[in-house]
């Protein structure tokens, strides 16, 4: 009885500040202060929340958030879209998203209705063209979302999902309740970034208040895209990690091994858009010295996941483009000012390689 007294009290004490809390974040996410938070952790709301039809949709980590240039692409394609039997340029989306897997882009796609994807070009970025590359999951069996930032997969995830992802999903324990309670807690799923926003607020309160000389700093030489830190401090920070992983092979991680490339998170998402009258295509990200030489799948791997797509109406695309380690500022993503020549570059390669297939047909 005296148990249940402390308990009834300790709710009683904890409970109505949790709730204040719960609401007032749900009260001001959606368009209030933290609309920016829910837009980072939520990336497929644009979507979801859109009427328009999806013509193009790039997907992959935020190497390809950086990477790939919107205005570039249509520039490109508009031209030539209609002579190759391409949907107009007209709504292109980049959901490169730091931290993502494929599970949790097929998750998103697969909720989205049919209207926005029918006929859609999926082109997926994928670290030395292989998946899952930057993205995690190979199965079902594996990861569905990364350990550094579990909380992503939350808005993605529907209720009835959850037995499937407690059942099979190969994350840690500790990540799938943290998955869960975002699933159902505004204040866990966003509550770290709050936290982040309201404690830059009150570090830069004293120059708001005309008490600290502003702080004079060049452009962010990153594209504010796809959780990338643009700030000079985060670009710092991933600087001096990718020096500390040169500096040990050893914490990359190991090639997977794929026995059955139709079993895999990759052939769901390429038959989810197929249903749709969609089609897949995969290029390579642009990477470092470092990275093109190393964590490397092995050469049968390549082999033959690129018979796999050929064999599934995929676009198999080699763009032409290496840059110096110059233009990665972090040593991860590539430099905005680098991304309009290889989006470019991969319009070119994508279009040339629908051309071939016209022409090939034509010859029949």
């Amino acid at each position: 009885m005296r148990l249940r007294q402390l308990v009834v009290k300790a709710l009683g004490f904890f409970l109505p500040p949790l709730v204040a809390v719960e609401l007032t974040i749900r009260l001001l996410t959606p368009n209030g202060p933290f609309a920016g938070v829910q837009r980072l952790v939520d990336f497929y709301h644009p979507l979801r929340t859109g009427q328009t039809p999806v013509h193009y949709l790039f997907i992959g980590s935020s190497r390809v958030a950086a990477a790939v240039d919107v205005p570039t692409f249509r520039e490109v394609l508009r031209p030539h879209a209609a002579a190759a039997n391409l949907p107009p340029p007209l709504y292109i989306y980049n959901l490169g998203q730091g931290y993502s897997t494929l599970a949790e882009h097929y998750l998103a796609l697969r909720c989205l209705p049919d209207s926005l994807l029918t006929g859609t070009v999926l082109l997926v970025g994928l670290k030395h063209g292989v998946p899952p590359g930057d993205l995690f999951t190979d199965t079902w069996d594996g990861l569905w979302a990364d350990p550094r930032w579990p909380l992503l997969l939350s808005p993605i995830l529907r209720l009835e999902d959850l037995p499937t992802f407690w059942w099979q999903a190969g994350d840690a324990v500790r990540d799938k309740l943290v998955v869960t309670a975002g699933l159902f807690l505004h204040s866990v799923r966003y509550g770290r970034f709050i936290r982040g926003k309201v404690r830059a607020l009150i570090e830069d309160l004293p120059r708001r208040l005309g008490l600290r000389p502003p702080v004079s700093s060049a452009p962010p030489s990153l594209a504010p895209r796809g959780g990338i830190r643009t700030d000079s401090a985060g670009i710092a920070a991933i600087r001096r990690l990718m020096l500390e992983q040169m500096q040990h092979l050893n914490a990359l991680r190991p090639d997977s091994v794929i026995p059955d490339w139709d079993q895999t998170v990759f052939a769901d998402l390429v038959r989810l858009l197929q249903r749709r009258g969609g089609r897949v295509a995969v290029f390579n990200v642009p990477l470092t010295s470092w990275h093109r030489l190393t964590d490397r799948p092995t050469p049968e791997k390549i082999h033959s996941f690129r018979q796999w797509a050929y064999a599934h109406d995929m676009l198999v695309l080699e763009v032409p483009a290496t840059y110096p380690d110059e233009a990665f500022p972090d040593l991860v993503h590539l430099a905005d000012a680098y991304a309009p020549d290889f989006t470019r570059k991969l319009a070119e390669v994508f279009l040339q390689a629908i051309t071939q297939e016209i022409e090939a047909g034509s010859a029949y």
